[in-house]
């Protein structure tokens, strides 16, 4: 059985594992790390590490925030890691390695991990929408990674959801559609800081049937719903699936469901679900990723 290694380089962490050609983790070959981001050599030196710590791989994968050209290997913009920003990272790993390196995009390698032992195994053309801080998304088409002509495919964060007046007053779906802004949302309306709030605690208010709360929800979901029901239209899949960490809340993939089954009959059409594999996704497309192009 051959050995790939997949990587999830994260804002604050860092999770690998590696795992076979049937999608099957090593026991024990597997961990996470802090993300140490003050400069090029500390993610570098952390990468190395990891890397260096199994042996006979076959190759490595990484999932990456930010733009990734992944025909070159390298990253357009490191979002979450500047340091990483314009670097064939790829190349500098097997340098020090001497282990074929793969890098992509974050939100792909969820589409990738869905694809190959998630909820979206059956689907030929597939679309993940993740839901986090912003939102990102990865689509699969005839069973292939699809990432565009300038590698922007599923930046559906970027899609202009509302008429506006002025360009200055442009609202785009991050804004209206992620966890961060309902959360905002909440604190403002409760005047209490933001801070003192997550996902948590806002949904625990909505199981108390908290009416400022429910009406802030009912607006976040809608707008969710509306952005999803576009993406529908535009590449009509087989499969829709939502990631993230509000994913796992129950009630999110029943209520997008009925707002998307209300807004246009033709939806029915898409099986719309939840992402499978939750937080180890980002591995796990990461190792599939290099197993396809090994």
């Amino acid at each position: 059985m051959k050995r790939y290694l997949g990587i999830d380089v994260g804002g604050s962490s860092i999770k690998y594992g590696v795992f076979n050609e049937a999608g099957v983790e090593y026991p024990g070959e597997n961990g996470h790390t802090p993300t140490i981001k003050d400069s090029l050599e500390s993610v570098l030196s952390t990468l190395v590490a990891i890397i260096n710590e199994f042996d006979n791989l076959d190759g490595v994968g990484l999932s990456i925030p930010g733009g990734v050209n992944s025909e070159t290997n390298t990253i357009i913009e490191g979002g979450a890691i500047p340091p990483i920003g314009g670097v064939k990272i790829g190349e500098l790993l097997k340098e020090r390695t001497g282990v074929d390196v793969v890098i992509e995009n974050d939100a792909n390698c969820v589409a990738l991990a869905e694809k190959w032992i998630g909820n979206g195994v059956n689907a030929r053309n597939l679309v993940c929408v993740t839901i986090g801080s912003g939102i990102g998304g990865g689509i699969i088409i005839d069973h292939k990674l699809y990432t565009g002509s300038n590698f922007f495919a599923g930046e559906f964060g970027y899609m202009i959801h509302r008429e506006f007046a002025e360009y200055s007053d442009i609202e785009i779906m991050s804004a209206n559609s992620a966890s961060i802004p309902m959360i905002k949302a909440v604190a403002a309306a409760k005047n209490v800081p933001y801070e003192t709030l997550d996902g948590k605690k806002v949904f625990a208010m909505l199981a108390d049937n908290d009416p400022v709360v429910q009406g802030i929800y009912d607006r976040w979901i809608r707008a969710l719903s509306t952005g999803i029901l576009n993406i529908g239209f535009a590449l009509d899949p087989d499969t829709i699936l939502i990631g993230g960490g509000v994913s796992a809340v129950p009630r999110i993939i029943e209520d997008v469901r009925r707002e998307v089954a209300a807004m246009n009959k033709y939806s029915k059409h898409w099986h719309i679900d939840v992402c499978k594999q939750f937080n180890d996704a980002g591995k796990i497309g990461a190792a599939y990723n290099c197993m396809m192009k090994d």
